[in-house]
């Protein structure tokens, strides 16, 4: 299952074009060879034109977990809307993006990705501000459940009546 697991995480990180096309270059680089796992791991970086070691070894080679937590929000009235602070923790030991989906009260939802780096150069928590407009009624991690978050019970805030 762990397989299958990280191939659905890595399309959340690299995009699911992405991933199609590196899985088809590597079926098409390795067919009828004996291919290792650095082979597929430098197959898809040079689709995706982008270093992803950060990625391949914390969960290949190591059994690290991944757990982000929204620890903080704060909302306040901006303009015609709203300006919202959250504040997330990375909480494991795998790094990940952090895929946040901000829904209004009209259904509405804006989605920000927090940058893995972020985290690569030591950070701990993080603070995003965004402007909306309208009223925040629920703050996600990775609503799409397309990480696998060691306690997604941290991962939602919803807005309190009043």
């Amino acid at each position: 299952a762990k397989p299958a697991l990280l191939l659905r995480a890595l399309g959340a990180v690299v995009g699911e074009d992405t991933l199609r096309a590196a899985l088809r270059e590597y079926a098409r680089r390795w067919r009828f060879r004996h291919p290792m796992a650095l082979d597929f791991f430098h197959t898809v970086e040079s689709v995706a034109g982008r270093d992803l070691d950060w990625f391949w070894h914390p969960w290949w080679y190591e059994t690290a977990t991944l757990d982000q937590a929204i620890v903080d929000v704060a909302v306040e009235p901006a303009g015609a809307g709203e300006r919202v602070a959250v504040v997330v923790e990375d909480q494991g030991e795998a790094p990940m993006p952090v895929r946040l989906a901000i829904t209004l009260a009209g259904g509405e939802t804006r989605r920000v990705v927090v940058p893995v780096d972020v985290w690569l150069r030591g950070a701990r928590r993080h603070r995003e501000v965004l402007e909306v407009p309208g009223r925040v009624e629920r703050v996600a991690i990775d609503p799409e459940e397309r990480f696998p978050d060691a306690d997604p019970r941290d991962n939602v805030w919803r807005r309190g009546p009043g």
